[in-house]
């Protein structure tokens, strides 16, 4: 949990990145990527055998809970895809480290339903 006495702060291109912060905004941009591209390589190694993704939105209830490893994070995002008239899309915007082990990740995901384009932001902590 973030502490309200923190702030966000964009970083400067040029200012150091403590080692964690870089080696996890690396990560998450690894991911983002993946996700983007449609899975097209698989990147198993980014994701640890304990990994989890807790998913909650509630009008897509029937995606709702976790999802385990790579597998349960690829068929969530395979599930997105199946539900859309044009697949689903991912046009990731920044990541803002906080301390040592969070990174905030900012997207737009798009899905067309009945032909009707819908835009949704999304963080991801």
């Amino acid at each position: 949990m973030v502490k309200a006495s923190r702030r966000a702060t964009s970083r400067i291109p040029g200012d150091a990145v403590p080692i964690s912060q870089s080696v996890n905004l690396d990560l998450v941009a690894r991911v983002g990527r993946l996700i983007h591209t449609g899975f097209a390589t698989p990147d198993r190694e980014l994701f640890a055998d304990d990994f989890v993704f807790h998913y909650v939105n509630p009008r897509l209830a029937e995606l709702d809970g976790d999802h385990y490893g790579y597998d349960g994070f690829h068929s969530l995002f395979e599930r997105f895809s199946q539900g859309s008239d044009t697949g689903f899309h991912n046009e990731p915007h920044s990541l803002t480290p906080y301390g040592d082990e969070l990174v905030v990740a900012y997207a737009t995901n798009t899905v067309s339903l009945g032909g009707t384009a819908l835009d949704v932001d999304a963080i991801v902590v």
